[in-house]
């Protein structure tokens, strides 16, 4: 099967809407379909919602955001695999991807924050290059990792 990562209209899939729900649903955040669709063109509008597309299928996303030009740091959040396509290397491919993306667009760095009790996650970071730099809450009281990766 082919697949296809692009840059989305979080609109042109139908899909689009229900797996950034099912993501939100895994880290605990319990959003409605309103708040969610406020949510998606707050992420056309600030960042670059990226997904791999297979078949017209959305089955892997993240947001990459490009925008802080004074210290050339792109920040990487809510990577999503659906549960059917996990184990794939898809989610390494989009971690490698967002390298590129963010590289040519003149940024030096690629931060992101894990939550500290995603093990799977920390796992792909670190095995994409990213070291820790720091703690941090977001999202309440979570606690997370800061991890940086230099491109």
């Amino acid at each position: 099967m082919s697949e296809e990562i692009k840059i989305i209209e979080l609109k042109e899939l139908d899909n689009a809407l229900d797996l950034l729900m099912d993501f939100n649903r895994e880290i605990k955040i319990y959003k409605t379909e309103e708040e969610m669709k406020q949510t998606s063109e707050k992420f056309l509008k600030l960042g670059n919602p990226i997904g791999i597309v297979q078949e017209g299928k959305l089955i892997a996303y993240f947001n990459l955001y490009c925008n802080n030009y004074e210290t050339l740091e792109a920040y990487f959040g809510n990577l999503y695999v659906l549960k059917e396509y996990r184990k794939q290397g898809l989610a390494k491919k989009l971690v490698y991807y967002s390298f590129d993306f963010a590289k040519e667009k003149g940024f030096k760095k690629v931060m992101l924050n894990v939550a500290k009790d995603n093990v799977p996650a920390i796992k792909l970071y670190e095995g994409c290059g990213f070291e820790y730099t720091g703690e941090s809450k977001i999202m309440g009281d979570e606690d997370t990792h800061i991890m940086c990766k230099i491109i």
